[in-house]
């Protein structure tokens, strides 16, 4: 905010009024939304290009809460057919931002990204290990990874569904 929006590194931000904070976000909006935006749905031309695009998000995350990517992610079902054949989205409850919390995260996201780039095996699921040392498959969106039965501490004791 002080460098790149009012350009004075030392401005004293806790002084700024809820008025002069709205100016500036929507200030910034004008500046620098086409440059590093990240709310446009339109992904046809990424979808063109040959494009994957892998997301998780953790149910827990306080940074970007989830029902931001779930409506991001709906926005681009609206404007674009077959999402699912380039765009994938994982939730993982219980995670916090990127990771940490007490749920089952990710372990191999990037391995997954590189097969369905050069071999064409979209994922289903992802791997994903807890703090605790328990593993699970989480589901691609719309589906969720769900107890069924056996040691709740090993993935085959989950099923993937909507």
């Amino acid at each position: 905010m002080q460098s790149f929006l009012l350009k004075q590194p030392g401005y004293d931000t806790s002084k700024l009024t809820y008025q002069q904070f709205r100016d500036l976000f929507r200030q910034s909006v004008r500046e620098y939304d086409s440059v590093i935006g990240t709310s446009d749905a339109d992904l046809s031309a990424f979808r063109r290009s040959g494009g994957k695009l892998l997301t998780f998000v953790g149910t827990s995350d306080q940074l970007i809460p989830p029902g931001g990517t779930l409506k991001y992610r709906e926005q681009v079902e609206r404007t674009t057919a077959h999402v699912n054949d380039f765009y994938r989205l994982f939730l993982a409850p219980g995670v916090d931002h990127c990771a940490g919390g007490g749920g089952a995260a990710p372990t191999n996201q990037l391995g997954a990204l590189v097969d369905w780039v050069e071999r064409g095996k979209a994922p289903a699921t992802l791997a994903a290990a807890a703090p605790d040392g328990s593993t699970r498959n989480l589901g691609a969106y719309p589906q969720v990874s769900r107890y069924v039965h056996g040691d709740p501490k090993v993935a085959s004791s989950y099923r993937c569904t909507r």
